[in-house]
């Protein structure tokens, strides 16, 4: 089953800024794969082509584990 979320505008860090270790209680690091779709996607029956359509970008993401 995939699990997926919501990227949020606090949650997002640029190259060369400053991560405050506080805000984690354990810090630990998980590495994703980030699809910006340009359309939702409704399912079931949601196919390949459907994804590839509605797919903006990709973005690589390291998230708080």
């Amino acid at each position: 089953m995939p699990d997926y979320g919501f990227i949020l505008n606090e949650m997002m860090y640029t190259n060369g800024d400053t991560i405050r270790l506080d805000r984690f209680i354990q810090l630990k690091i998980e590495f994703e794969i980030a699809f910006v779709l340009k359309k939702e996607l409704k399912g079931p029956g949601v196919t390949i082509e459907d994804v590839m359509d509605a797919l903006y970008f990709t973005h690589r993401g390291v998230s708080p584990k």
